[in-house]
């Protein structure tokens, strides 16, 4: 991986299982499902900024 502590906020309204085939997004990846409500986009802005990378 180019960027490995990049974080990155994917939204999609495909199931998980279509987006990496085994329900889990890859490590740096957060999945934000369609639809979504604008609090919801806040809050997992604010839990992907908030994470730490070690």
């Amino acid at each position: 991986m180019r960027w490995p502590r990049i974080r990155v906020l994917l939204a999609s309204s495909f199931p998980e299982e279509k987006i990496n085939g085994n329900g889990q997004p890859p490590w740096n990846m957060r999945l934000l499902l369609k639809p979504y409500r604008k609090e919801d986009l806040a809050l997992t802005l604010r839990e992907v900024l908030a994470e730490t990378l070690d």
